[in-house]
């Protein structure tokens, strides 16, 4: 019978930050396909690498990088250290000390959390409503490959910190690996998909028929315009 790990506060601190290094390291790893960024010739503007997967995944991918990072400084500004178990908070403010250079590359980009906020998380609008596609505004945020590459570095090198002062929880993770996420609900079964899919075939109707409609209506104005 599997025995239930339990996790106190700061283990579970200390657990999110370094699943969410994983899984940071993860999406790296699959953006540089083991390329060296400092070599290689590549640009957002035009790629280069060999077999670089298309701009949309490329994309994600460090979309995924900038958004687990916000988490990531989230979880150790405002959990670890802050409201974790009082008898580690001694060794939590000697971690930060020394993770100071580290953290200070990361914190160097003062709109990264904004950047998150009216690109990646919400609806592309920014403070003041405005969608950020349509107006000329530069954020001050990891850009290149270089850029990417020293953020994922610098959150490395401070989770290697926390797992060196707190090895025991990495040991407590391959007894309790993350949990996937599950809906409460039962899955839908390939005839209700089917279903659901054939339910919106109105809307091209209703396009269809309006665009028919139209042309009608233009052919008619055409016609008569030629009489006068």
């Amino acid at each position: 019978m599997r025995v239930k790990v339990a996790f106190d506060k700061t283990e579970e601190s200390v657990f999110t930050l370094l699943s969410l290094c994983v899984l940071i390291t993860q999406a790296f790893e699959s953006l540089v396909n083991e390329e060296d960024v400092f070599n290689a010739d590549y640009s957002f503007e035009n790629g280069t690498f060999k077999d670089m997967a298309n701009d949309t995944i490329r994309e994600a991918l460090v979309y995924q990088i900038l958004l687990k990072t916000c988490s990531y400084l989230e979880e150790w500004n405002d959990i670890f250290g802050v409201r974790t178990e009082d008898k580690d908070k001694a060794k939590i403010l000697f971690i930060k000390r020394i993770a100071k250079p580290a953290f200070k590359n990361i914190t160097s980009w003062k709109q990264l959390k904004e950047f998150r906020n009216h690109f990646i998380a919400h609806n592309h609008r920014n403070k003041e409503g405005r969608n950020v596609f349509l107006i000329e505004q530069e954020y001050h945020s990891p850009q290149t490959d270089g850029e990417i590459y020293l953020l994922v570095h610098s959150l490395i090198k401070l989770t290697n910190l926390v797992n060196f002062f707190f090895p025991d929880v990495a040991l407590k993770m391959t007894k309790e690996p993350p949990k996937t996420s599950k809906s409460k609900n039962k899955n839908l079964t390939k005839t209700e998909i089917k279903q659901r899919i054939k339910a919106t075939q109105s809307i091209d109707n209703f396009i269809s028929d309006s665009m028919m409609k139209l042309k009608i209506v233009e052919a008619s104005i055409t016609a008569n315009s030629a009489k006068i």
